[in-house]
């Protein structure tokens, strides 16, 4: 028989970051029947994360509160498994500092062949400009791997940091985790240009009889930022549903947009404290870059990880 002890217990395990499986494995310990904690779960879940956003002070208050217990539980298991995500986020280092490395020594190349002739610098200018923005598109996925071995490493629930077998279930898997990255970033940005472009073409119409049309462009820049906001924030736990759910590509595009769809105001508010918070890290100087790799990433991927848990439980 369900009683509100037992919601209450739920509720506040899962406040403290616990994972469902492990309430549900101690409530069965104790003696609970599995429809009883299912029943439970869902009454809990029903006030545990508010999907319908309100303008009163009341939901940002109690979003600041969400934010916060959630990110003590994530620090907190940081701070348990330290040793072990130094290890796996040196891997993010040793590939940024060869990536690093290689940048440098392109530039040095590239300046000594820079050629004196007038007419041939500015043929040069351009190619190199071209080869740098595509040196940083391959250093960009290349050290998508570290990360996804990151992910691994966050979703053993066992915690055994096995990081042998989370770069071998990386490797296994990398090219479709950069399909998951290309189809975000891609929707995105065709989304964000065909919004701006569009505003501007019917600005370019309507100057000649309408004197204000020009601010069609301010609203087109802004309209466009928004919608690429929201995009974002349904497929952010992508990559997450990949790793746990071990979907494929469009799967876990699906299921991302389906646990965020109606809570997406909560997630974009969730995504802004936790960007400002971290924020802290890369702003110090000279130590920021290693505060970042090694802190502020693994603590956000957490956070990230326990959020997405948190919404799959409530469209479960």
């Amino acid at each position: 028989m369900i009683t509100q002890e037992l919601v209450n217990y739920i509720r506040e395990e899962l406040s403290y970051g616990l994972q469902i499986e492990e309430i549900r494995t101690q409530l069965e310990n104790k003696g609970w029947h599995e429809e009883d904690i299912a029943q439970a779960f869902s009454i809990a879940a029903a006030t545990n994360i508010s999907p319908a956003p309100s303008s009163s002070p009341s939901f940002f208050s109690k979003i600041l509160k969400e934010f916060s217990l959630l990110f003590n539980s994530s620090f907190n298991i940081y701070r348990q498994n330290m040793k072990q995500f130094l290890k796996i986020q040196s891997l993010y280092f040793v590939v940024f500092i060869i990536l690093f490395i290689l940048s440098v020594l392109t530039y040095v190349v590239i300046y000594i062949m820079k050629p004196s002739n007038m007419s041939s610098l500015f043929l040069f200018s351009v190619s190199f400009r071209l080869f740098i923005q595509f040196l940083n598109s391959i250093c960009f996925l290349i050290l998508l791997f570290p990360h996804l071995v990151l992910l691994h490493a966050i979703d053993d629930t066992n915690h055994m940091f096995r990081l042998k077998d989370y770069i071998k279930n990386s490797r296994n898997r990398f090219l479709r985790y950069l399909g998951i990255q290309f189809a975000i970033y891609g929707m995105v940005i065709l989304t964000v240009v065909l919004i701006f472009i569009s505003c501007f073409l019917v600005s370019s119409v309507l100057s000649p009889v309408f004197p204000l049309a020009n601010l069609l462009i301010i609203i087109g820049v802004i309209c466009a930022g928004i919608t690429g906001i929201f995009i974002y924030a349904w497929y952010l736990f992508s990559s997450f549903v990949f790793v746990s759910e071990k979907t494929g590509v469009i799967q876990a595009l699906k299921k991302s947009k389906s646990y965020v769809q109606r809570h997406v105001l909560f997630v974009i508010l969730h995504m802004f404290f936790l960007g400002i918070t971290l924020t802290v890290f890369g702003i110090i100087p000279i130590v920021g870059i290693f505060l970042d790799i090694f802190i502020a990433v693994p603590i956000a991927n957490i956070y990230l990880y326990k959020l997405y848990k948190n919404l799959k439980m409530l469209t479960s």
